[in-house]
């Protein structure tokens, strides 16, 4: 019986090496396409999500560049592509709050009432699909009940999708805008 040569093994070792590697970045790879395919077939919701929470489309539109920002760069901790859609609705808040905070900290600039006049009617504009008086009902709730009622009402996120809150905390949030909805548009419109 013939031993095989130490020589010859060794010399096939680095190309077994070099073609493991490349078959792992094609997975990769594919997994990054398959990952970006899945993310941006979410974009128009994730617009208009930002779009009810932010005061201002063009805020609306940053929020969505950084949500892809986040989300492109962080998109290896997604364990199951399924998650896709409530892990980019969890970054878009998470942008939202840190706008939110920012703005917090920087001085106020008094703005031109015609410009904010233009900009809000700007806003209002196609991008709205409820009815205003729903608009200004809505736009009264707190940020979290408000939050969580558009995630399930109009994104249809089941309770443990949405924000990182107890079941629990999120269903009191969700009656309590059904209830300040029904109420502010005069009808017993808080079951769905």
């Amino acid at each position: 019986m013939t031993r095989p040569d130490a020589s010859a093994s060794a010399a096939s070792l680095p190309a077994f090496s070099a073609e493991r590697a490349a078959r792992r970045e094609r997975a990769e790879r594919v997994d990054h396409a398959a990952f970006i395919r899945r993310a941006l077939s979410h974009a128009d919701e994730l617009l208009a999500y930002a779009r009810r929470l932010c005061s201002s489309a063009a805020d609306a539109d940053d929020v969505l560049q950084e949500t892809y920002l986040r989300a492109l760069t962080r998109h290896r901790q997604l364990r199951e592509l399924e998650r896709c859609r409530p892990w980019l609705f969890r970054i878009a808040r998470c942008v939202v709050i840190d706008g939110q905070r920012a703005r917090a900290r920087k001085p106020v600039v008094l703005v031109d009432d015609e410009l904010l006049a233009d900009r809000a009617a700007c806003a209002r504009g196609a991008a709205r699909q409820l009815r205003p008086d729903l608009e200004r009902a809505l736009a009264l709730l707190p940020q979290a009940q408000r939050e969580a009622l558009l995630l399930c009402d109009v994104w249809e996120f089941r309770y443990a999708e949405i924000v990182a809150v107890p079941v629990g905390t999120v269903r009191s949030r969700i009656a309590r805008a059904r209830a300040a909805l029904a109420g502010a548009l005069g009808g017993d419109e808080a079951t769905r």
